[in-house]
């Protein structure tokens, strides 16, 4: 006979966790940087949701130090595509560009009309050794110029003073 209880466990730290989406969120990094590699580019067809059209925009699959590819993907909004188009030029003819490269994401929160919500970013990753980024795998460290830059207009939207630089 199956046994139909209802089990209970400890909470998770965020509930957000509990979320069915098909990207990646700012809780799925849970509060860390997540050093990452791209390993593929596509493009994502939005479905029209709470009054807004249907769309599209990039994204990137990618995967960690283990190799295996993450199952969501990260949905590429205006400041990450400024971002990565910075750090790598024009994704390519399919992606090629931007495949292999690394990132790191972080959670963080933004300002989205009268409301502060949270949002993953993305900035650089230096090596630690001085070797190419093509030719890293673990051995890297977030590029401390770009964070420190990026902690500084948080600090300054959270307190109304300033937009976040690429604010969406």
């Amino acid at each position: 006979m199956k046994d139909d209880k209802t089990t209970y466990g400890p909470p998770p730290d965020d509930m957000r966790q509990f979320s069915k989406r098909d990207s990646i969120a700012s809780w799925d990094l849970e509060g860390r940087d997540r050093i990452v590699r791209i390993t593929r580019v596509l493009t994502a067809y939005l479905p029209a949701r709470q009054g807004r059209a249907a769309d599209k925009t990039g994204c990137v699959f990618f995967c960690g130090a283990g190799g295996k590819e993450h199952p969501k993907p990260l949905l590429l909004n205006a400041t990450n595509r400024e971002t990565l188009t910075k750090l790598y030029g024009k994704s390519g003819k399919g992606g090629a560009n931007w495949v292999g490269k690394l990132f790191a994401m972080y959670p963080t929160t933004t300002r989205f009309g009268a409301e502060t919500v949270d949002c993953v970013r993305i900035r650089p990753v230096e090596p630690k050794d001085g070797k190419k980024l093509d030719e890293v795998s673990e051995n890297v460290a977030p590029n401390e110029a770009m964070m420190a830059k990026q902690d500084a207009a948080a600090e300054a939207a959270e307190r109304g003073s300033a937009r976040e630089p690429g604010e969406d």
